[in-house]
Formats: structure tokens, C-alpha cells, sequence
């Protein structure tokens, strides 16, 4: 909120890295509790009803989320001289976010550019700039 409110965000591997500590953590959790009965008859039965449920767990909940989470990623860009946070989303079409570099984890939450590649088109990208309220101004490229 405290960051949204200074038109900043953090930049998405943050979001990636808090996930992926989180699903650990509940994983570890639910092992260490599995770990701890004593009887060996309620043991076996947690164990296979713990990875009953991980495995349900994986398959209905973590894997599509896993398919759209992985197809996007982040990284410094130049272009002009100017450095950008470029946020890229690879889940069906390819898309490329541009905002502005404000350090190593955050950057401004206003869109600056945005590069299109859709379908499977080859070469230069449908690029679009926007101007300070969010309208687009440029649209440069053909795609092909």
C-alpha cells in the first residue's frame, strides 16, 4: 500500500522469491509434523494421506500456477540510454513491460513502454509508449 501510494512497486522476482519460500515453508511444516507422532501404525497413514494431499495439492493448485508464475520474469534494460525494469510475460503471447529503474527491488509502478510479439511473430515488436497519465502516444513497428 505504502508503495503503491509513492507510484513505486517491487519488481516481480520479489514476488517470485516470497512463493517459493512460502511453499517450502508449508512443505517443510507438514514433513516435520508427520515426523513427530510416535505411533508407527498413525505414521504410515498420516504420511500417505500427507502425500495424497501434496500430490492433489500440486496437480489441481501449484501447476497452473506454476505454467502462468515461471512464464514471466524480470531484468534491467537499456534502450536509448535510458534504464528500464523490464517485466516480461511469456504465457501465451510475449509481451514486454517497461517501467522505470528505481534500484535493485523496486521500480515505478507507471508504464512507460510496452513491446507486443504476438502470436509467433519474428522480428521487430508492436511497441507502444505511453505518456505520464497511462495513454498510449507511439505506436512504432509492424511486427514482421
Amino acid at each position: 500500500i505504502v508503495l503503491s501510494a509513492l507510484h513505486l512497486r517491487f519488481r516481480f522476482f520479489m514476488y517470485q522469491g516470497i512463493v517459493i519460500f512460502s511453499v517450502l515453508g508449508i512443505v517443510i511444516g507438514i514433513i516435520q509434523k508427520v515426523r513427530r507422532n510416535e505411533n508407527k501404525k498413525v505414521q504410515i497413514a498420516i504420511y500417505v494421506a500427507t502425500t495424497a494431499t501434496l500430490i492433489f495439492c500440486v496437480i489441481y493448485f501449484f501447476l497452473p500456477l506454476a505454467i502462468f508464475f515461471f512464464g514471466q520474469s524480470e531484468k534491467t534494460a537499456y534502450i536509448d540510454g535510458v534504464k528500464y525494469s523490464a517485466h516480461t510475460d511469456e504465457f501465451l503471447d510475449r509481451y514486454i513491460y517497461y517501467y522505470d529503474y528505481k534500484n535493485f527491488f523496486i521500480s515505478e509502478n507507471k508504464l512507460k513502454m510496452q513491446d507486443s510479439y504476438p502470436g509467433c511473430i519474428v522480428g521487430d515488436p508492436i511497441r507502444a509508449v505511453y505518456d505520464e497519465h497511462g495513454n498510449k502516444i507511439i505506436i512504432q513497428g509492424n511486427g514482421g
